[in-house]
């Protein structure tokens, strides 16, 4: 009997201590989920705090491009306006010249007013006409804001007939007579900064033809103000 007792108390005890063990392991499970748990927290308001400033960044990005494609558009209406301007006095100081004309974007040259056919050298006449152009284009170049980049291009052009003359092709004498044209320009006063020459040999024809009419056409020298 005393046996038995003594055994109970033993395993009385022995239940209280397990009983307190687990407990202990419980309350210490239940303050480790607690710091997971406000861990967690931390880390999606962390998370919040990042979407909100990436939606922040996108939308001043999106601002900053739109204000960006503002200023361009605005830059691009400016040029335009200009090139009217230059355009429309050329006009009318031209406007009884046969082979002038406005194509476009551009001032167009028949070649055959400024050089003799085959040469890159001007005529008299030619190299009044540009230098009566760059008198034209310094008055309206002053007005132009410092802060728009813009250049006048001089674009040669020539036919697509195969050439017999110094020139290797007719690369070489487009070429040659946008350049000449651009050092009559620097001549007359023309800022060199503003100044660019290029050649397109027979590739941008104005006109498919195969007549002479529509060689001369093509033989040409084009003017345009545009962006740099």
């Amino acid at each position: 009997m005393n046996g038995t007792i003594a055994e109970k108390e033993q395993a009385l005890a022995a239940a209280g201590q397990a009983t307190q063990s687990d407990q202990a392991t419980i309350a210490q499970l239940k303050s480790q989920l607690e710091q997971l748990n406000q861990q967690l927290l931390a880390i999606g308001q962390a998370l919040d705090l990042a979407k909100k400033d990436v939606t922040a960044r996108d939308q001043q990005i999106s601002d900053l491009g739109s204000k960006l494609n503002i200023a361009l558009a605005d830059k691009v209406n400016q040029l335009k306006r200009y090139r009217s301007e230059f355009f429309g006095r050329l006009q009318d100081i031209l406007k009884n010249q046969k082979g002038v004309e406005i194509v476009g974007d551009r001032f167009v040259f028949q070649s055959s007013i400024l050089f003799p056919q085959g040469s890159a050298d001007l005529t008299p006449e030619g190299e009044k006409e540009i230098a009566t152009l760059a008198h034209t284009f310094k008055q309206v170049s002053s007005q132009i804001p410092t802060d728009l980049p813009w250049i006048l291009r001089i674009d040669g052009h020539a036919d697509k007939q195969p050439i017999h003359t110094a020139f290797a092709s007719n690369w070489e004498l487009s070429s040659a007579r946008a350049i000449t044209v651009v050092k009559v320009l620097v001549k007359e006063g023309v800022d060199p900064h503003h100044l660019a020459a290029t050649g397109f040999s027979d590739y941008q024809p104005l006109d498919q033809g195969n007549t002479a009419a529509a060689f001369a056409h093509n033989r040409r020298i084009e003017f345009r103000l545009t962006d740099r």
